[in-house]
């Protein structure tokens, strides 16, 4: 796990500032500022790497890279055991993208199957609410000669709101623990919506299309990937259409620039936290972070068997498990460029015994599989937390 938990941090951390920033434009009837803003919050577990990127220097020689093993268990009188977060979180998240994709397949399904094409991206259902999907309309029949609907659902197409649908419904699946994915998603609808109204408001009055929309507004669900005439709010739709730009909205988007782009710089110029410990006069110098190897090394037979190693060669001291000392000790220690291991400290320990025990077993290790760089063998340090549990 290579920065997993201090790439997730920063991921929620940047979002939550770019969703508090945004509250001061929230009521300001900027929707295209507002449509940028959004997309760029939910594009952030993307584009984090490049502004560290941007902003790393060579003053992080003193830091260098490492890869952290997922933790492993071991209990008192059995077995070694692996607790793969990794999966855990692969199949989260291949979970809601399956469901994600199910529902995008149904509408699909739907479009296809249940409505009638009267014109080029034009078509006609017998339902009770008209939307669009991707660059078709499809209208209820009800709704063939409405005007003003054909005008808000043609708004939606041109202005190619079904691609910000796709990018949103991607991070939110990819992303769905992150609590800011869904209410970015959830803004960018309603955005939308406020987009759509004011190309509406450009060929029919305010009063009309009010009425309209009133009349229009259902309960029904919008379906997946799809935006639907009379969805959301409203109220909210109503202030928006005649609300104009505050005297203070420059200094809102002022004060919402500069806060965010404070935040890029802190996270830019951040100097990534030395993994484990204090470097030692010495620790060999690893692989710089702007020099990541293109090879990590590999134990012989790869992870599993590494597992299968630690399980028939780690044992529970007896002295700890009678004290009741149990504790997660980390390990690092350094695979060089022959595949020999060297260096074997603890980074963090518990107690004497399951330290000692924790270092022997990673210091009879068989010689691995070293990293490389640029085709040249180089230096890893590797970091092994092992959870000693009674």
């Amino acid at each position: 796990m290579i920065y997993t938990i201090e790439w997730l941090t920063k991921v929620l951390l940047c979002q939550g500032v770019i969703l508090l920033a945004y509250l001061f434009i929230k009521s300001e009837p900027l929707f295209s500022l507002r449509r940028v803003w959004m997309i760029g919050a939910l594009l952030v577990p993307f584009l984090l790497p490049f502004v560290e990127g941007i902003f790393l220097t060579n003053e992080s020689d003193g830091h260098f890279f490492f890869y952290e093993f997922e933790p492993v268990t071991v209990y008192a009188g059995s077995k070694l055991e692996s607790i793969s977060w990794t999966a855990i979180m692969f199949w989260s998240v291949a979970i809601v993208i399956g469901l994600k994709l199910a529902g995008f397949l149904r509408t699909v399904f739907f479009v296809l199957f249940r409505t009638k094409k009267i014109a080029h991206g034009l078509r006609v259902w017998n339902g009770s609410f008209s939307f669009s999907f991707f660059r078709i309309i499809i209208l209820a029949e009800k709704d063939q000669n409405d005007e003003m609907v054909l005008a808000h659902e043609s708004a939606h197409v041109q202005m190619h709101h079904y691609f910000d649908l796709i990018v949103s419904e991607v991070v939110t699946g990819l992303f769905w623990f992150s609590p800011f994915v869904w209410v970015f998603n959830r803004e960018l609808k309603k955005i939308h919506e406020f987009q759509a109204d004011q190309y509406v408001l450009k060929v029919f009055g305010v009063i009309e299309y009010k009425e309209c929309l009133f009349e229009k507004a259902t309960g029904f669900r919008p379906l997946t990937g799809s935006h639907s005439f009379g969805s959301l709010t409203l109220k909210n739709r109503f202030m928006m259409m005649t609300k104009k730009s505050s005297a203070l909205a420059g200094t809102r988007i002022a004060f919402a620039t500069i806060m965010l782009f404070s935040w890029v710089g802190m996270v830019g110029f951040a100097a990534p936290e030395q993994p484990l410990g204090s470097k030692s006069e010495s620790q060999v110098p690893i692989v710089d972070l702007e020099n990541q190897p293109d090879v990590y090394p590999v134990f012989p037979g790869g992870q599993d068997a590494m597992i299968k190693y630690l399980s028939g060669n780690i044992n529970y001291p007896e002295s700890a498990r009678i004290a009741g000392k149990e504790g997660k000790v980390i390990v690092k220690f350094v695979v060089d460029k022959t595949g020999k291991i060297k260096d074997v400290k603890i980074a963090s320990g518990v107690e004497a015994s399951l330290d000692a025990e924790a270092m022997r077993v990673v210091k009879e290790m068989p010689d691995w599989t070293p990293g490389e760089k640029g085709g040249k063998k180089v230096n890893v340090e590797m970091v092994l937390p092992i959870q000693f549990k009674l």
